[in-house]
């Protein structure tokens, strides 16, 4: 049975967990070669090609660039460098094989690239994905509940009733 004051049960417990988030401000464009953005071309160290997927040997799409020293200063707890997160946007057909895992290196790179290391932002390419590179320009802040993995790491234990079948 769903109890109707739950919002207000939880409501200490929430105000005591919860913390700030970040939301991007976006413009068009890809900005400065190292600059935080979504999509576009990526930051490439002088004379790198741009990371292929291991099974197609397509150039994969770059889905983000961080610029980690351009976070907000409370955020900012991963180091310093461009963060770069590249995955293959083609057909893969991983049915029949084990080629995809979370966090396997043939079809996604994660990467960080150290600051003051000479580069530029790369040609464009055509990498299989019509989206338009979208440069980070800021960030919103607001407050977030805590979801339900850290509610339990918080000690609150839940109980999912899903009624009768």
């Amino acid at each position: 049975m769903f109890r109707r004051d739950a919002a207000k049960t939880l409501a200490p417990f929430i105000e005591r967990y919860r913390k700030t988030a970040y939301r991007p401000i976006v413009s068009e464009g890809h900005g400065a070669a190292d600059s935080s953005r979504f999509n576009g071309a990526p930051f490439l160290i002088d004379s790198e090609v741009w990371p292929e997927c291991s099974l197609c040997a397509k150039p994969m799409p770059m889905f983000l660039q961080l610029n980690l020293s351009a976070l907000p200063a409370d955020a900012s707890t991963f180091g310093d460098g461009v963060l770069q997160l590249f995955y293959c946007a083609a057909d893969h057909d991983f049915s029949l094989t084990e080629d995809w895992a979370a966090f396997d290196h043939k079809t996604k790179l994660a990467r960080v690239i150290p600051n003051n290391v000479p580069g530029a932002i790369a040609l464009p390419r055509d990498v299989g994905l019509q989206a338009k590179a979208r440069e980070i320009v800021g960030w919103t802040p607001f407050l977030e509940a805590p979801n339900s993995e850290e509610a339990r790491l918080y000690g609150l234990q839940t109980l999912w009733d899903r009624g009768d079948p």
